[in-house]
């Protein structure tokens, strides 16, 4: 007799499961039940090295049930003197904002205004120069 449950092997006359308290059975399956998940496609919606931004960022998509994940995060915690700066982007910053790619569209609603607010309160002569020559 086998316990269903956990898979654990009594002797004859045994018919519940002292761990799981569920009723034993002759035999087990043959194979264990496997769960297939689709795997979830992410995309990159914004890059940013600032922090404070990265936090209010994932908390607007947290409250809006967008899972978000972010590739990169850790390296802010180690070296933290890095620039600020923000980029909407795949380019242009160390931590990579994604989302699921079904919920990108909505996820870039959301955050659009944000972006457009933080774009306006800087000034030009704060951006770099394009020329490198």
């Amino acid at each position: 007799m086998f316990c269903p449950n956990c898979g654990a092997e009594y002797r004859t006359g045994f018919i519940q499961c002292v761990d799981c308290q569920v009723d034993l059975v002759p035999e087990l399956s043959s194979e264990p039940e496997k769960i297939t998940e689709e795997p979830i496609e992410l995309v990159t919606i914004l890059t940013t090295i600032d922090f404070p931004f990265l936090t209010v960022v994932k908390s607007i998509l947290e409250s809006a049930d967008i899972p978000c994940f972010t590739r990169g995060e850790e390296v802010l915690s180690v070296f933290p003197g890095l620039p600020m700066g923000r980029s909407s982007g795949d380019e242009g910053g160390i931590v990579a904002v994604q989302v699921p790619r079904d919920r990108a569209e909505e996820a870039e609603k959301l955050l659009v205004q944000l972006t457009e607010e933080d774009q306006e309160q800087i000034a030009p002569g704060d951006l770099p120069d394009d020329d490198h020559d």
